[in-house]
């Protein structure tokens, strides 16, 4: 993933902020794929952490987050 990949994620979710449901599961999506392309060794180590900051930044969106 790079950084222009998560910007682009964020602005997905923003997107659709007012449909809340698909705005959270957009979000959790966006983290198991951060995570999972740190593992994988696909994310630029210059950029890991700004990659990281961008998608823990979701948090800062307001629309409800609701877990069953």
């Amino acid at each position: 993933m790079t950084k222009e990949q998560a910007y682009e994620r964020y602005g997905q979710i923003m997107a659709c902020i007012s449909d809340y449901e698909l705005a959270h599961s957009l979000e959790d999506e966006f983290y198991r794929d951060v995570l999972k392309s740190i593992l994988n060794g696909s994310v630029n180590k210059k950029e890991q952490d700004e990659i990281i900051l961008i998608a823990l930044s979701t948090q800062k969106l307001d629309f409800p987050r609701y877990c069953a």
